[in-house]
């Protein structure tokens, strides 16, 4: 069109991370992409993203490197496989169980504030990366028992999925 600065793109719509579908499934191989140097942890509290910066700088996701990061993992209460960027693998921990002051500690960050405040600042990977992070970890969160049987629901493929683990249930289930 006329006057058209250029394409937009909507926040939530830039995933571009590979989200390995075919490999997901074994959960050797998330450890294997755990475990790599150049893996990364998004990690966040009660759906709000833990940051880096203050309000007047910009916020940006306190991103961390996971080799590095091993007291971080010890206390997520899930952590789920976003994708690979590369042949990095992208991770969602959940910290919500953790006191807010614990969680910026342990995480070295300065705040924690929701992704909807940030995403005009970020760029459109980065923002749907953090909007799926924040969406799959709550409904972690909401799934931990099956619907069906009332059974614990374990996460599974990566954290894509929660199988029930009653005896006579094992029901699949999946986020919306």
């Amino acid at each position: 069109m006329p006057g058209d600065q250029g394409e937009r793109r909507l926040a939530y719509n830039g995933l571009a991370l590979d989200r390995a579908a075919g490999q997901r499934g074994d959960p050797a191989w998330v450890q294997s992409v755990l475990d790599r140097p150049t893996a990364r942890l998004i990690p966040f509290w009660r759906e709000k993203c833990l940051v880096h910066g203050t309000s007047g700088a910009g916020h940006q996701p306190a991103i961390l490197a996971a080799p590095a990061a091993a007291g971080v993992l010890a206390v997520a209460t899930d952590t789920v496989l976003l994708g690979l960027d590369g042949e990095a693998g992208v991770f969602a921990v959940d910290l919500s169980p953790l006191k807010r002051a614990d969680a910026i500690r342990l995480t070295g960050a300065t705040d924690v504030i929701d992704v909807r405040v940030m995403f005009a600042s970020l760029d459109p990977e980065r923002a749907a990366a953090l909007g799926y992070a924040r969406g799959i970890l709550r409904w972690h969160r909401d799934q931990r028992y099956c619907g069906a049987c009332g059974h614990l629901a374990a996460s599974s493929h990566g954290g894509t999925q929660r199988r029930c683990t009653g005896a006579d249930c094992g029901r699949l289930l999946f986020p919306r």
